[in-house]
This record gives structure tokens, sequence and C-alpha cells, in this order.
């Protein structure tokens, strides 16, 4: 992630456990404001990863929302927007848990506020749900916003060669 992600403002969704929680860490590490986005049942484990990053001067602050609610959805991203001055990404990590209709008002208020605030910026959906590997090509953003979609089995792939370069160093 890097220098691309100082200053960035990001909303990842899912971000309470799991590779959901690693990208906030690795985004709160490299200087990225961050809203952690999750259900009512991962409220207390997403304030959790809040507080604890937040507690090393990291800007992190959670926020439950229902991502198949508009209105919901909506409220994040403008809130995001109003409080933290914009919105350059989404970051999904649902893993199978939504499809792609739960999707679309994550992709359409997100969007929209990406757009209006920063002019630019990007949608990743990191999920193992075969019809959401094809939503970049089917769904319409404006050509400002980039959507991608990642497999989870990457960041296993990578956690393995990473456990096996480590072993080699032993």
């Amino acid at each position: 992630m890097s220098a691309e992600s100082t200053n960035r403002v990001v909303i990842v969704v899912g971000g309470a456990m799991g590779i959901g929680e690693a990208i906030v860490e690795r985004l709160a590490r490299d200087h990225a404001t961050v809203v952690i986005a999750d259900s009512d049942a991962n409220e207390r484990l997403a304030q959790q990863v809040a507080d604890n990053l937040h507690a090393t001067g990291r800007s992190v602050s959670a926020e439950t929302v229902d991502i198949t609610d508009d209105g919901q959805v909506a409220a994040l991203a403008e809130a995001t927007v109003e409080i933290h001055g914009r919105l350059d990404a989404v970051v999904y990590c649902g893993m199978g848990e939504n499809d792609a209709t739960d999707l679309a008002p994550l992709l359409r208020f997100s969007g929209d506020e990406i757009t209006r605030s920063s002019g630019a910026g990007t949608i990743v959906l990191i999920s193992d749900a075969p019809e959401l590997v094809d939503l970049s090509a089917e769904h319409e953003l404006d050509g400002a916003v980039s959507l991608h979609t990642m497999s989870p089995t990457t960041f296993r792939l990578l956690d393995a060669v990473s456990d096996l370069l480590g072993a080699a160093r032993a």
C-alpha cells in the first residue's frame, strides 16, 4: 500500500476480523483514515479494532451498517465525507456473504460519493462468491471510479508464501 495510502479516506466493509482487519491495520499503518463498517453482529469487534489502532495514533473509527440497506449505506458514505472531507476508496471483505444484488447500494452510493468528493477512486470487492467475479464488467460506475474484484485465495497464497520464506530464513 505505501505512500499512496497516505491521507486517503477509506471505508473497509467487513473490517472487524480476518482479511478485512488485516487490510484496516495496513491502511492505518500507511496513514490512511479508515472507517470500519461492519454488521451489528460484529459491532464490538469492529470497535475494538478501531480503539486499538486509535490508541497507536492512527485515524480509525467504526460504524455499524447493513450494506443491503440503501439508507444506511448512503448515510455512511455521506457521513464519511462530512467528517473527513472526502472518500477515496471502499474495500468490501464479504467472503461470499452477499451476492451482487446485495452490493448494489454499496456500489451506487460509494461510487457517487467518491466521484463527488475526490473526483476519482477505487472500489475493491474481496469475495469468494462466483457471481462477484464478473461484477466489475456488469456494474456501471462513473469512469473515474475503478471497480476491482479479488478472491480471498490470493491473500491465503500470500500468507503461505510468507510462511515458507520465513521458514527458509530460520
